[in-house]
């Protein structure tokens, strides 16, 4: 994808004599100088969580900790394994990130930029910290983070009317859209009771969230519905197909045709597979994805800059600055 400008909002940085003062949003963090952003991505998502939250975890069996606390400790590990024994304070090194490290990192890096658009709601954080919930709010989270990434305001959505996630608005094209996302959930993974399944006994089984997504698009606006398949690792296929392609040809027999007179709901559907946990401690591999738009939808876009703004948003997903001082 060619190279263009960030749209990504950034911090206020002013450097005092000691130490360093940014401002991202409506918080104010003061921080060591020649701090590096992995750091400070590091030390705000476990300000973000709490210290009396983290600090119940540390009591918590080793298998029964919250996903994110088990991350964290896996990539201090890794940290520390690549800084090497002869490491000094401030020296750049180089890390090559585990599964486990992709997904600590992948979550800073979206709580920092929801915390940059004042976007980071008290009630997602408290998702977040649930076992149960985790899963949803991480990929909502993921989902509005990277579209703040590439130029879009974000507006949550809530009440007790169905609604979709949230409404995303391009800055520069000014067009709004709406945003429905949903997470597949597979036993063992994410906080999921369970073990993880055979991967050879695994299908894509997502109608139903497509079905569920497609009743909370609004009629008035375009919509846009992510759905993440949450499945392990798989070889690409032919001309760099995702794994699932097949699978998601066979869903849609059971749909209709988009036509000028009953045309599609959503005026575009992406398949995700965020799915570096399965990983571990191993190498992450890339994300593959599948962004379908058909010719005849119920709201269009208008500008094609938003559209490839939106590409851009899940294209990116994932991608950490190495160093910021």
């Amino acid at each position: 994808m060619k190279k263009v400008p960030s749209q990504a909002l950034e911090a206020e940085r002013v450097d005092h004599a000691d130490y360093t003062e940014l401002t991202v949003g409506d918080d104010v963090f003061r921080r060591p100088k020649g701090e590096t952003l992995i750091d400070f991505l590091n030390y705000h998502l476990l300000y973000t969580f709490g210290k009396e939250w983290t600090n119940e975890q540390y009591a918590v069996a080793l298998d029964e900790r919250h996903v994110v606390i088990s991350w964290w400790f896996s990539f201090c590990e890794l940290q520390k394994a690549s800084a090497g024994p002869n490491h000094r304070e401030g020296d750049v090194y180089e890390l090559q990130p585990s599964g486990d490290a992709k997904e600590f990192m992948s979550l800073a890096d979206t709580l920092y930029r929801l915390r940059l658009a004042n976007a980071l709601r008290p009630k997602m954080v408290d998702r977040l910290r649930h076992y149960a919930e985790f899963q949803g709010a991480r990929y909502e989270c993921a989902i509005a983070a990277s579209f703040v990434r590439c130029g879009f305001e974000i507006v949550w959505q809530s009440g007790p009317v169905t609604k979709c996630e949230f409404i995303a608005t391009h800055i520069q094209t000014g067009e709004s859209i709406a945003v429905e996302v949903k997470s597949r959930r597979r036993p063992g993974t994410l906080n999921e009771d369970g073990t993880i399944s055979d991967p050879s006994s695994l299908s894509l089984d997502v109608k139903h969230l497509y079905d569920r997504a497609l009743k909370q698009c609004p009629p008035d606006l375009p919509c846009a519905i992510f759905i993440d398949v949450n499945l392990p690792p798989q070889v690409v296929g032919e001309f760099g197909s995702t794994p699932w392609w097949e699978d998601i040809k066979r869903m849609f027999r059971d749909y209709p045709e988009p036509t000028a007179d009953t045309p599609a709901i959503e005026t575009c559907l992406v398949f995700t597979n965020f799915n570096w946990y399965y990983a571990g401690k191993s190498r992450a591999q890339a994300h593959p994805y599948d962004f379908i738009f058909t010719k005849f939808v119920r709201n269009r876009l208008t500008d094609n800059n938003t559209f490839i703004a939106i590409l851009r948003a899940i294209h990116t997903y994932g991608h950490i600055p190495e160093l910021e001082h």
